[in-house]
């Protein structure tokens, strides 16, 4: 666990995404909860090492499975977007592992199947404020990378936990993505947050040169999908764009096979929904 900030801690061990803790009045918030059952244990040990007490609120940074799944190993007070409220709304009670090679992080584990869900207990739509005795936290809706996306402010500590917005060392997930909304999403980050501390949900700290870069890559998935609409491309034509955008992310060799995927399946369900309105095109989720 490292103290990014006073009161404020990540974890990037877990695979799935960085999860952060932030002790503050008589418990703890959480950001987004380790993918594996052994790891929530573990991330629970540690915790208790800290000063805040036993209440614990969980915010779910968006609806996706790797950082959804362990939410009720965390036995926490869970708050997300309405939006993902609704994901979870049409989801089966218990989780199964039923393999869709769309590059998800869970996809990689073993022993996930039949786990039970922990949905949201409160939901909001634009913005919501938790006030725990002088600590101030803001859960901001910023939709792009999923509908229901949002990020989580500490203004008097300058940390902002931004998600899936900023991927570096792994391409992003695609699937559920609204590409306008993205970049509008970073220009946001760019400009009213100049002073924080933003933490990925993938890659932990980022910068500044890490928020104009990957504009430029959603931009420019952007302009290529609009390239094949104009050409009248099926959605799996998308997959021709790959090799390319693998070259514009910090790729170990031995995940390659594995992001590769992720993008491949990426860039056809968003093609599919956003020029073809098939939601469904790609493999549904679990």
């Amino acid at each position: 666990m490292e103290k990014i900030a006073s009161g404020v801690f990540i974890e990037d061990s877990y695979p799935g995404v960085v999860v952060g803790a932030v002790p503050v009045g008589e418990g703890v918030l959480l950001v987004d909860a380790p993918l594996r059952p052994d790891d929530g244990r573990s991330w629970l040990a540690t915790l208790r090492g800290l000063k805040g007490g036993a209440d614990r609120v969980l915010v779910y940074l968006d609806a996706h499975t790797d950082r959804t799944l362990g939410g009720r190993m965390l036995d926490s007070t869970v708050i997300a977007h309405k939006k993902v409220l609704k994901r979870f709304d049409d989801r089966s009670s218990i989780f199964k592992a039923q393999i869709q090679e769309s590059g998800d992080v869970w996809e990689t584990c073993t022993g996930l199947s039949g786990i039970r869900w922990a949905p949201p207990d409160l939901a909001f739509s634009h913005q919501a404020r938790l006030h725990w005795k002088e600590a101030e936290v803001l859960l901001l809706h910023q939709p792009g990378p999923e509908p229901g996306a949002i990020w989580t402010c500490m203004p008097e500590q300058k940390v902002l936990f931004v998600g899936d917005l900023v991927t570096v060392s792994r391409p992003p997930f695609l699937g559920q993505s609204n590409l306008t909304a993205w970049e509008e999403s970073l220009d946001t980050l760019a400009s009213d947050f100049k002073d924080y501390l933003v933490v990925s949900g993938r890659d932990g700290l980022v910068t500044e040169k890490d928020f104009k870069s990957m504009k430029k890559i959603i931009s420019n998935i952007g302009k290529q999908l609009d390239r094949l609409n104009r050409k009248k491309a099926k959605p799996e034509e998308t997959e021709k764009l790959v090799d390319k955008l693998m070259g514009s992310f910090q790729i170990e060799p031995r995940f390659r096979n594995h992001y590769y995927q992720r993008l491949k399946y990426g860039l056809a369900q968003c093609y599919a929904t956003r020029y073809l309105k098939l939601k469904n095109f790609a493999a549904s989720e679990s």
